[in-house]
């Protein structure tokens, strides 16, 4: 799972990566956004 969070470290989305884990989003800015993967606990 990956998220998108803005400058100040606020949470815009949560992405899942599917079955090859791949995950598809539209175009970021990346002076403005940062996407981080996380751990999620089953």
């Amino acid at each position: 799972m990956l998220q998108i969070l803005i400058k100040d470290n606020k949470e815009v989305v949560k992405l899942e990566t599917d079955e090859s884990d791949t995950v598809i989003f539209e175009a970021l800015c990346f002076e403005k956004y940062k996407v981080e993967e996380i751990q999620v606990l089953n």
